[in-house]
């Protein structure tokens, strides 16, 4: 019988999905077709140099891959997954996102590819409105019908803890405060006392003991088990593991019992021997790696030639503040720890170094007066194009570091050297996310960790669009 609940409760957001799915193609292309309406047969078909307006029919092609590619964005931003469904705020979020990404995106496959008709510039205006309005209000109507009809039960995953933590009060607060999270805390299944956590017994009940987990997992029947007792031995949790299997319960383990499992463990073999490792970074995969080296061909080439005016100038305000050098080198550690040449446009005076090396803080009296500027627009970083060029940087991911300050990073920070398992960046999710500079080293290593597990072209495009807007800590 549970059995068949749980496999109707799957059903039930499999269907969920595709209906979500399914009214994102329709909606898409009613978004696109509106903004045909609206630039070919209002007030705007007398703006720009326009004959006659193009029949329909000639648009629909691009019409469709244009909602191909919308909804290419909002798979990859997780918008078709079923936790999201009863969290409107959430999904709005994302989809904003994603169609500001696919803006960018479809612009520019239509600079690139000659469509025929050429597509209109206004017109891709006016579809990236329309399509806002008419997701937006398909996303509205959809969560209200979801949430008026009985699908509470299916679209919510109950949880029980074995033992208790910081990690597990802080995981157990959110789904306590949040009522549209799709998760719901049944209780806590006590360990022995190895951590001196108390459990806040007036917000989640004891069920019971670890000793009883058989009988417990067939009376409350939770779909995840999450294991936050970081002292259980061996056996405890094998024995865990075999009864969550037993009782259909998925398992999940606090990340500060095996901090590896952070780096996505996976199943593999040496000859035919199952093995856990951990898995490949995905941007190194083969089609994802040409994608990435063309986006920063393209990108870097771009970036040079347009900002050539920019950095003469720059040139010539640096001469005329204290004579020096334009430009400045220094070595920084790559892809697998290959030491490299980094260029930026000297924003220092030219005796930095004598007062003190060290990450850039506010105020930072080692700075030209040009140099404020230059750093806060990133300016300073324009000649890295050309390491994009050559190879040993990428457009997007986690920023080069001197080669000395690794020696003892590596050391102090827990899979440091993670992070050189891709090209650095000219920017990254840490430095968009204001982690640059004079900031906490932990927090920039997590970041620059989960965009190594997560990277993939999307995510680039975002934090490329992003890096014009996010300017926090660049001092």
């Amino acid at each position: 019988m549970e059995a068949d609940n749980r496999s109707a409760r799957v059903s039930v957001r499999r269907n969920l999905e595709l209906v979500n799915l399914i009214g994102d193609f329709i909606f898409g292309m009613l978004g696109l077709s509106l903004g045909y309406v609206i630039r070919f047969h209002t007030f705007l078909d007398n703006v720009g140099n326009l004959e006659a307006a193009p029949p329909y029919t000639a648009y629909l092609p691009m019409i469709l891959i244009g909602t191909i590619f919308l909804m290419f964005s909002f798979l990859q931003l997780g918008v078709y997954k079923w936790q999201t469904l009863l969290r409107p705020s959430l999904t709005m979020r994302l989809v904003t996102k994603a169609i500001l990404i696919w803006f960018f995106l479809y612009l520019s496959v239509s600079f690139a590819v000659q469509f025929e008709p050429q597509i209109s510039r206004i017109y891709m205006v006016c579809a990236l409105c329309s399509i806002f309005v008419c997701i937006w209000i398909w996303k509205t109507a959809y969560s209200h019908w979801i949430r008026g009809r009985s699908f509470n039960s299916a679209l919510t995953e109950s949880i029980v803890f074995v033992g208790w933590s910081d990690h597990a009060q802080a995981v157990a607060d959110a789904v306590h405060k949040d009522e549209a999270h799709p998760y719901q805390v049944k209780g806590v299944i006590t360990t022995q006392v190895r951590q001196g956590k108390e459990v806040p017994t007036q917000l989640f009940p004891i069920v019971g003991k670890l000793e009883d987990l058989d009988g417990l997992l067939g009376t409350h029947k939770p779909d995840v088990v999450v294991i936050a007792d970081t002292a259980l031995k061996g056996e405890e949790l094998n024995n865990a593991l075999e009864l969550c299997e037993i009782h259909y319960a998925e398992i999940k383990i606090i990340p500060n019992m095996f901090q590896i499992l952070i780096s996505s463990l996976h199943m593999g073999s040496i000859s035919r021997v199952p093995i856990l490792g951990i898995k490949e970074v995905p941007i190194n995969h083969l089609i994802a790696g040409i994608a990435k080296r063309l986006t920063d061909i393209v990108g870097a080439t771009v970036g040079i030639l347009a900002s050539a005016p920019l950095i003469i100038w720059m040139a010539i305000q640096i001469k005329k503040e204290d004579g020096g050098p334009i430009f400045y080198k220094q070595t920084r550690t790559g892809y697998l720890g290959k030491p490299f040449t980094i260029y930026k446009i000297r924003s220092m005076r030219v005796d930095a170094e004598k007062m003190g090396t060290g990450w850039t803080v506010e105020n930072d009296p080692r700075r030209l007066k040009v140099g404020e500027f230059m750093r806060k627009w990133n300016i300073d970083e324009i000649p890295q194009f050309w390491n994009v060029i050559k190879g040993e940087m990428s457009l997007v991911g986690p920023r080069p570091e001197r080669p000395e300050y690794i020696e003892n990073l590596q050391r102090e920070i827990n899979r440091y050297n993670r992070r050189h398992h891709v090209k650095p960046g000219l920017t990254g999710w840490a430095q968009v996310n204001g982690l640059r500079g004079d900031t906490s080293l932990t927090e920039r290593i997590r970041y620059d960790l989960f965009y190594i597990e997560n990277a993939n072209l999307i995510f680039d495009f975002q934090i490329m669009f992003m890096t014009f807007f996010k300017r926090d800590n660049a001092y």
